[in-house]
């Protein structure tokens, strides 16, 4: 959308101190005028709406709670066979409940990326007053954006973790188990 606009050069290239050479695309803006960043905004709102309806949020997320949940049985069936040494049948513990839960908090937190998204990039069109060049304009998005992968990142880690300690948990409870020890792997 922003290259549509004229704010992202299709071809913007840097030396290695980073400067932009300048050509016709590279000129000084004039400010942008409130309308059109609210113009702008829309469109990636809809480009985000119908990115979003083709690759269904909710689908992918319940399948990483799916593998989490199997991972978890996995492990707790490793976990049984080394401390009992028998093969036991387990009752599995209802998790439709932490499923749906772990579905829906995960679909509010992409939706708050990317809302955050837009509102990063709707406060660099409205920051960009006249003589801000489109290489300007292009980097803090960039910079935006980034910032917004780092989160997601750090998001999808955290909360898949917190989901497998969540199923863990109500496996062992299911068996009758009241407490535990945690050690920690030392890693990351």
């Amino acid at each position: 959308v922003l290259r549509d606009e004229g704010l992202v050069p299709d071809t913007a290239r840097a030396d290695a101190e980073g400067d932009v050479p300048r050509g016709p695309e590279q000129l000084p803006l004039p400010g942008i005028p409130t309308e059109r960043v609210r113009t702008i905004t829309r469109r990636i709102e809809q480009r985000i709406a119908a990115m979003l309806k083709k690759r269904p949020i909710l689908a992918r997320v319940h399948e990483v709670a799916a593998l989490t949940a199997r991972h978890s049985r996995t492990e707790w069936a490793r976990q049984v066979k080394t401390a009992l040494g028998v093969d036991l049948p387990m009752s599995e513990p209802d998790l439709v409940p932490a499923m749906k839960a772990f579905r829906e908090e995960n679909a509010d937190l992409i939706t708050s990326l990317v809302r955050s998204h837009v509102d990063r990039v709707r406060e660099v069109l409205t920051d960009a007053g006249a003589g801000t060049r489109v290489e300007e304009i292009a980097r803090s998005v960039r910079e935006g954006t980034d910032a917004t992968r780092s989160r997601a990142n750090l998001i999808a880690r955290d909360q898949v973790l917190k989901f497998n300690a969540q199923v863990t948990q109500k496996r062992h409870e299911a068996a009758g188990i009241t407490e535990y020890v945690w050690r920690t792997a030392r890693d990351e």
